[in-house]
C-alpha cells in the first residue's frame, strides 16, 4: 500500500467515526497526475486545493464537499463522479470528461471548462459565475436555477438542456446550440445570443431585457410573457419563425407563481 493509499484509508476512518479516529486527509498541492482514483469514496470533504489531477481517473468517485479550488483537472475523467457541493472555484477543467457527473450546488466561480464534456451532468443550483465553457458539450445537462452570470458559453452545445430559472445575465451565448432547451423563467438580461440556435426552445417568461438575438435561429421557438420584448422585436421574431403563445407582452405580477406553474406544465407546453 502506497503512502497516499494509507492516508486515504485514515481519512475514510475519520469520516466513518465523525473525526474520533483516523485523520482528515489534506492534499493541498498534491500531484495526482494520471492517478487511478476511480470509484474511490475516500475523498469526501478532502482539501485538494491547488492539487494536480491532470489526466487522473476519477470516474464514479465520491468527492462531495471537497475543496478543489484552483486545482488542475484538465483532461481528467470525472464521468458519473459524485461532486455535490464541491468547490471548484478557479480550477482548470479543460477537456475534462464530466459525463453524467453530479455537480449539484457546486461552486465553479471563474472555472475553466473549455472543451469539457458535461453531457447529462446535473448542475442544479451550481454557481458558474464568470466560468469559461467555450466549446463545451452540455447536451441534456440540468442547470435548473444555476447561476451563469457573465459566463462564457461561446459555441457551447446546450441541446435539450434544462435551464429553468437559470441566471444568464450578461452571459455570452454567441453561436451556442440551444435546440429544444428549456429556458422557462430564465434571466437573459444583456445576454449575447448572436447567431445562437434556439430551434424548438421554450423561453416562456424568460427575461430578455437587452438580450441580443441578432441572427439567432428562432424557428418554432416559444415565447410567452417576456420582459424586454417590444412589439417591433416580437413581429421580427414571428417573421423568423418564432411562436408567441400569448401576444400579451406584460410580465405577470407574481412571476414566481407563474414559473412554478410553467414547471408543472412542461409536458403540456412541449406538446
Amino acid at each position: 500500500m502506497t503512502d497516499i493509499e494509507k492516508k486515504l484509508e485514515k481519512h475514510k476512518t475519520w469520516l466513518e467515526t465523525n473525526g474520533k479516529n483516523g485523520k482528515r486527509f489534506t492534499l493541498k498541492s498534491t500531484d495526482f497526475t494520471e492517478s487511478d482514483l476511480s470509484k474511490t469514496d475516500s475523498l469526501f470533504g478532502v482539501n485538494l486545493s491547488k492539487a494536480n489531477l491532470f489526466t487522473a481517473n476519477l470516474s464514479k468517485a465520491k468527492i462531495g464537499r471537497a475543496d478543489l479550488s484552483k486545482a488542475e483537472i484538465s483532461r481528467a475523467n470525472l464521468s458519473e463522479a459524485e461532486l455535490t457541493g464541491v468547490n471548484l472555484t478557479g480550477s482548470r477543467l479543460f477537456g475534462a470528461e464530466l459525463t453524467r457527473a453530479n455537480l449539484t450546488g457546486a461552486k465553479l466561480f471563474g472555472a475553466g471548462l473549455f472543451g469539457a464534456n458535461l453531457t447529462g451532468a446535473n448542475l442544479t443550483g451550481a454557481n458558474l459565475t464568470g466560468a469559461n465553457l467555450t466549446g463545451a458539450n452540455l447536451t441534456g445537462v440540468n442547470l435548473i436555477t444555476a447561476n451563469l452570470f457573465t459566463a462564457n458559453l461561446f459555441t457551447v452545445n446546450l441541446t435539450g438542456a434544462n435551464l429553468i430559472g437559470a441566471n444568464l445575465t450578461g452571459a455570452n451565448l454567441t453561436g451556442a446550440n440551444l435546440t429544444g432547451a428549456k429556458l422557462f423563467g430564465a434571466n437573459l438580461t444583456g445576454a449575447k445570443l448572436f447567431g445562437a440556435n434556439l430551434t424548438g426552445a421554450n423561453l416562456s417568461e424568460a427575461n430578455l431585457s437587452g438580450t441580443i438575438l441578432f441572427r439567432a435561429i428562432v424557428q418554432n421557438t416559444i415565447f410567452r410573457f417576456n420582459l424586454g420584448v417590444t412589439e417591433v422585436l416580437q413581429q421580427d421574431l414571428i417573421e423568423r419563425g418564432a411562436i408567441f403563445k400569448d401576444k400579451t407582452l406584460a410580465m405577470p405580477e407574481n412571476q414566481n407563481m407563474h414559473l412554478l406553474s410553467l414547471v408543472s406544465d412542461i409536458t403540456a407546453f412541449d406538446n
